[in-house]
């Protein structure tokens, strides 16, 4: 077997080999003797056809499963004899048959990066240093209220924070458009939920009472012919409602699912429920935190055919938050460009983060193997079947150690750092989108 390897760019490779003919005629030989032993060939008894009409019928075919055969074979032996390393299965170029009867085949495929690893050394991370206090536990409290409001009709004008029942219509240029009206709709003031100025137009309107609203869709609209237009609404008042939120005491605790304990101990539960969610966050932070200075320091590149997986990866995932089934070899018809960018990090921290593993021998911890099993059976009906079923999984375990794995990994990344505290409140780091969550609540 002969073989020649070139380089295509930085993990691009061209294999070409070449299969001896005399190699390729024994095994053909071969083929046919055990054809000929069962052939049922016209003018022959089975089994009686001569060596060379059994050829003559069966040659082509038995010659082109040969060759099939041989590629793959010779391919798995090139690669292991140039140590190559592919990444994913290749594209095998249809070959060429020479005059001594050898066949020559190229193979276009890219490989992994060789590189070697290098840790974050003195690399400065942040980590947030939050402490839940009484407010926030009642910010928690009052948005569970919220939730279980219901609504009371007044006998007044419209103030922020009342719900009012409407009937609208709007016009642009005096004329109507898709999504212009509608009736008996509820819209609560101050909620944001419709275009700047709508609801603000509707302060201290009674029942009863018809409202002119000159307005103008936002620039960013999500319907682009809307955009930026100026619009007229014209707005009926049927009711004016006001919230009642339920009172905090035994009986909302009970309506939470809190059996014995009352309110206090729906209290301790909501903040042992926010320190759970905090120590994941935190965590989170310092693992991106650690891979952005992990990926600083090594400069990788990725291959292909793994960027375009967990492209795909994600595309999957984003139709299944959307409730769309996918199938297992489907192809969705969403643009590849949103995800280029994350799923080239993946790749690249993950590569990273597997010689690190390799390189240091990290192993999978049992007892957080098993902290991790408890952790995804507890929110399921039944807990304790569902992490049985799991522990007698193969797949699911090997998923589950390849996570440890990679905590471990971290671990010892965030060890390397330098760590330096940074104080935060609970609400301005879980959700810093919104300014002064927790005292506005």
């Amino acid at each position: 077997m002969q073989v020649s390897v070139e380089q295509k760019g930085p993990l691009g490779r061209r294999l070409t080999v070449t299969i001896p003919g005399d190699r390729i005629e024994q095994e053909v030989s071969k083929r046919l003797e055990g054809v000929g032993r069962n052939a049922k060939i016209k003018g022959f008894r089975p089994g009686k056809a001569p060596a060379k009409v059994v050829r003559q019928q069966y040659g082509a075919a038995v010659r082109e499963d040969v060759l099939a055969d041989l590629v793959r074979s010779h391919y798995a032996e090139a690669v292991q004899d140039q140590d190559l390393s592919p990444v994913a299965a290749p594209e095998v170029e249809v070959g060429t048959s020479g005059e001594d009867g050898s066949y020559t085949f190229t193979v276009e495929l890219e490989v992994y990066p060789e590189f070697e690893v290098k840790g974050i050394e003195g690399a400065k991370l942040s980590r947030p240093r939050v402490e839940i206090t009484d407010a926030d536990v009642d910010t928690i409290l009052d948005r569970l209220r919220k939730q279980h409001q219901h609504w009371h009709e007044a006998e007044r004008a419209a103030a922020d924070g009342d719900q009012v029942i409407i009937d609208f219509e709007g016009r642009i240029d005096g004329e109507p458009f898709e999504g212009n009206s509608a009736t008996d709709m509820p819209l609560v003031l101050g909620s944001g939920s419709v275009i700047p100025g709508f609801e603000d137009g509707l302060a201290g309107a009674k029942a009863g009472e018809t409202r002119t609203l000159d307005l103008k869709f936002p620039e960013d609209y999500g319907k682009q012919e809307l955009a930026g237009k100026p619009v007229q609404f014209e707005v009926t008042v049927k009711r004016v409602e006001e919230s009642h939120m339920p009172d905090l005491d035994d009986d909302f605790a009970a309506r939470m699912g809190i059996e014995e304990g009352g309110i206090e101990r729906l209290r301790e539960k909501v903040r042992e429920n926010m320190q759970n969610e905090l120590d994941t966050r935190v965590r989170t932070e310092l693992e991106g935190q650690a891979g952005d200075a992990l990926l600083e320091a090594n400069k990788i590149d990725v291959p292909e055919a793994l960027v375009e997986e967990e492209i795909l990866r994600q595309q999957r995932a984003v139709m299944r938050q959307f409730g769309i089934e996918v199938e297992p070899d489907s192809h969705p018809d969403l643009p590849r460009e949103p995800f280029v960018e994350k799923a080239e990090r993946r790749v690249r921290l993950g590569l990273a983060l597997s010689k690190l593993i390799e390189r240091e021998q990290f192993s999978p911890e049992p007892e957080r193997i098993e902290r991790k099993i408890e952790s995804f059976a507890a929110d399921t009906a039944d807990p304790a079947t569902q992490a049985r079923a799991m522990r007698t999984d193969n797949n699911v375990m090997r998923q589950i150690e390849s996570l440890v794995l990679e905590e471990v990994a971290y671990d010892w990344l965030i060890d390397q750092a330098n760590v330096e505290d940074e104080p935060k409140g609970f609400f301005d780091f879980i959700e810093p989108e919104k300014d002064g969550a927790g005292e506005n609540e």
